[in-house]
């Protein structure tokens, strides 16, 4: 791992492990580089035979490709403590958490999301030959890519249930727990409408979590969001059990009169038919006949209009299936560009400041102008970022400019820019989210971004 990736910064660290932002010196590209802790903080690596396995699960693993994964590139255990780790893809954008911090997503798009997920875990149980959930569904670990990144919903593989080591939530319950969250339905009575019918689904979901398949919850899901398909309803409701039956008493049968009546009428409706197309025979042939004669004659009497011409066959609609997936597709959409792309950063030349910051990180991927007096300089962990800051401790929320040092001008390190502390300068660049969607960070790729304020 220290060989091939240059560590530029640490993201994120709890019980599970670390998470740094690292560059692949084989590929030029960021990547996100995991070390787990299989037993706890305190606790050490895998033994010899848990690397074997591990290593070849990651050699399996690599060779997976789904637009709701991040890819990985390659992993293996530390050959000092045994410690597991893996490489990713980058992908710059936002956690799902900073999404529904402001409500609940619409039914159509949890769905869709929920679709996503239980496609991936279906892609890696079959890799695996082992069928489980996956992939992380903590709302903060599951990232939206910003609209320059080409990327929608993205998981990340658990580390734990793939090590075997994680207690608690078996089955699918992660799955349900994550649709609660989506929905706003932590420790709510939910009725079966609720949702479009997704209500329905995690009632039977939270029934059975360890019984139902992957596969089994997917397809139980097309289509919902909407009203429910009817497959759904006849597997979500319970049959009613039936009771004993009742007797009754016998009656005469009525079936000769039923019989008689029956045939009077078919008798009647018989003859009002003949005779309505006897008439119609006769007025057919006095317009046929009227045809016939020569355009300059005239005719007179009561010339009945021909028949319209039947209506042309109404091309076959999309399936439903396509339908429900497009309308997802442009919820989900709607709702990104909602967060990413707020109101008032339409405005031509805004000038945003430390105040900002919260907007800011809607902002990925926007060029941006960042202005406030420079308090000084401070580096990223491994020194390889520095970062232009605008108060004397700044919480992980504010905003800040960067400066990526390797093969960086000579102008944009700080002995060239120490004269600016203590000046209002303006930053200009991308905004980059780091520590997984807390902090808006302006890239600083030239001197020319840095302007002093007069």
């Amino acid at each position: 791992m220290v060989s091939r990736f240059q560590i530029e910064d640490m993201l994120t660290q709890d019980a599970s492990g670390v998470v740094f932002r690292a560059l692949d010196t084989e590929t030029d590209q960021l990547v996100a580089v995991r070390r787990f802790f299989p037993f706890g903080v305190n606790g050490g690596g895998l033994s010899d035979e848990e690397q074997a396995d591990y290593n070849i699960a990651v050699e399996r693993l690599c060779g997976i490709s789904h637009p709701a994964m991040r890819s990985i590139i390659c992993g293996g255990c530390d050959p000092v403590d045994g410690m597991p780790f893996i490489a990713t893809e980058w992908i710059e954008g936002a956690s799902l958490q900073a999404f529904i911090e402001r409500g609940p997503v619409s039914p159509q798009v949890a769905a869709h999301l929920l679709t996503q997920a239980l496609e991936v875990c279906e892609e890696i149980s079959r890799v695996l030959g082992e069928e489980d959930v996956w992939v992380e569904t903590d709302v903060h670990t599951i990232i939206i890519g910003v609209e320059d990144s080409g990327r929608g919903i993205t998981f990340w593989i658990s580390p734990l249930r793939w090590l075997g080591k994680k207690d608690g939530q078996r089955g699918l319950e992660a799955i349900a727990s994550l649709t609660e969250d989506l929905m706003g339905w932590r420790e709510k009575a939910i009725l079966d409408h609720e949702g479009g019918g997704l209500g329905g689904w995690l009632k039977w979901l939270r029934g059975a979590t360890t019984r139902i398949s992957l596969s089994e919850a997917r397809e139980m899901l097309a289509g919902l969001g909407g009203p429910p398909p009817a497959t759904a309803a006849k597997r979500m409701v319970r049959p009613a059990v039936r009771g004993p039956a009742i007797k009754t008493p016998k009656r005469k049968s009525s079936l000769p009169f039923v019989l008689f009546g029956t045939l009077l009428l078919a008798a009647i409706s018989l003859g009002g038919w003949a005779l309505i197309h006897w008439n119609n025979a006769r007025l057919r042939a006095t317009v046929d006949s009227m045809h016939l004669l020569d355009p300059g004659e005239e005719t007179t009497g009561t010339v009945i209009p021909p028949e319209p011409p039947a209506p042309e066959p109404r091309p076959k609609s999309r399936s439903a299936a396509q339908a429900s997936l497009e309308a997802v597709e442009l919820s989900l959409q709607a709702k990104a560009a909602e967060t990413q792309n707020p109101v008032k950063a339409t405005i031509p030349n805004e000038v945003f400041s430390i105040k900002d910051s919260a907007r800011l990180l809607k902002l990925g991927g926007k060029e941006v102008t960042l202005e406030g007096v420079l308090n000084g300089f401070k580096y990223s962990n491994k020194e390889t970022s520095l970062y232009l800051v605008f108060s004397d401790k700044p919480d992980i929320g504010e905003a800040r400019g960067s400066v990526v040092l390797k093969n960086a001008p000579a102008d944009l390190h700080e002995d060239k820019l120490a004269s600016l502390k203590g000046r209002k300068i303006r930053l200009s660049g991308k905004v980059r989210i780091e520590n997984f969607g807390k902090t808006p960070i302006i890239s600083l790729q030239s001197r020319a971004a840095i302007q002093k304020v007069e």
